[in-house]
């Protein structure tokens, strides 16, 4: 039930798997424990997605981490460049949108445009702007964000943002 939902542990425990899972249920209008709150509306929802990289996003979180999880044929993908940017869900609306934080500053600009309720940061950004951006972006609407990675000491922003916490916040340490 938190709004902000850190998912840590080290290299390969299962926290990008764990991220796609509840993505999917959230695109699927499916989600087992959290019912979707009448802020939301009836309508299509907007869910970022982002990644550190273009091709970590289409090779891994989406082909193996989310569209498993999803029904041939009740979504279609929208790509520009050749690059992967969008799912819609053909009876919900939904929608995943696919940003990379590469260049964490630059990526912050991208998603200022977007309202969504549900919002996915997988692995660590360079700078913590884009965390604070994030989470603002679910706020707003009563919505979720879900961070998985692990907040290394290089970035002490980001450590002490997901490490200190607040009573908005909750963290699950994968074994």
């Amino acid at each position: 039930e938190a709004p902000v939902n850190w998912v840590v542990a080290g290299n390969r425990s299962g926290k990008t798997a764990c991220g796609g899972r509840i993505i999917s249920w959230w695109f699927n209008d499916e989600h087992p424990y959290i019912k979707r709150p009448v802020v939301w509306g009836t309508g299509g929802i907007n869910i970022l997605v982002v990644g550190r990289l273009q091709e970590q996003i289409e090779s891994e979180i989406w082909e193996k981490k989310i569209k498993p999880f999803l029904v041939p044929g009740t979504y279609e993908t929208s790509s520009v460049g050749g690059a992967l940017k969008k799912v819609v869900h053909k009876d919900t609306g939904n929608r995943i949108l696919f940003f990379s934080h590469h260049d964490a500053v630059n990526a912050r600009d991208k998603v200022q445009a977007f309202t969504a309720p549900v919002v996915w940061l997988d692995e660590m950004p360079t700078d913590s702007g884009i965390i604070s951006e994030l989470i603002m972006r679910t706020l707003t609407l009563g919505g979720r964000f879900y961070g998985t990675f692990t907040p290394l000491i290089e970035n002490e922003e980001i450590y002490k943002i997901v490490e200190e916490g607040s009573t908005k916040a909750r963290k699950f340490n994968l074994n």
